[in-house]
């Protein structure tokens, strides 16, 4: 059977899902609630979490060229409780959903925020609204109505975020080598990849430099 769909991932309590064919149709997309309800067992929101990826796996089952998702951020910092947890969240969905990809043998792409963000509204610190007004121009309303509430804003941001992964995957990746399973960047792409890589690693060789004469100094 052909690979011809990506699952495409925004990770979060309530994590954004997408399904795009390698034409670039939006086949389906939407959220799941995969908190911890309270009270309930702390591997409640890992067993829901996994329960809802090999779910979405099965149901394209041979046909997923690639599981992608929005790259984690290290939110983790001393004394921040609240950014441990979100930490916690995101980077356990990333094992389990890693976990799942591998037992279904489906490659994995990870996806900076940043770099999604550029692909879908045009700019790496697009806002949740932003993000969400380029969603529904591009592919149509999202699976949630807004309401007005914080709450839903981020459950539609989180979708949008998803979409944005699939679209930048789409624009990146070589569909060709992703129809047989294989990830690998476009040429352009991989060129802007290495050109950016050496920008930071002159960048980073500048400071050291600048340490080091200010220490002889």
């Amino acid at each position: 059977m052909k690979r011809d769909v990506i699952i495409c991932l925004d990770l979060a309590s309530d994590a954004g899902w997408a399904v795009f064919g390698l034409d670039g149709r939006l086949i389906a997309s939407g959220v799941w609630d995969v908190g911890r309800r309270k009270g309930a067992h702390e591997g409640e929101r890992w067993a829901t979490w996994r329960w809802n990826v090999a779910a979405l796996l099965a149901e394209y089952a041979g046909r997923v060229a690639a599981l992608a998702y929005e790259r984690p951020l290290l939110y983790a910092r001393k004394g921040a409780g609240a950014d441990y947890n979100t930490a916690r969240v995101i980077f356990g969905q990333a094992a389990v959903a890693e976990a799942e990809a591998f037992v279904q043998v489906v490659e994995v792409i990870t996806v900076q925020p940043s770099e999604m963000k550029q692909e879908l509204a045009g700019s790496g610190n697009a806002s949740k609204d932003m993000m969400i007004a380029a969603a529904e121009e591009k592919w149509g309303p999202l699976s949630i109505e807004a309401d007005g509430t914080d709450a839903t804003k981020k459950k539609r941001s989180d979708e949008a975020d998803a979409r944005a992964v699939g679209m930048y995957v789409l624009s990146h990746y070589d569909l060709a080598a992703l129809a047989i399973g294989e990830t690998k960047l476009t040429p352009e792409a991989a060129a802007k990849a290495r050109e950016k890589a050496e920008k930071k690693a002159a960048a980073k060789a500048r400071k050291k430099a600048r340490k080091r004469a200010k220490g002889d100094g």
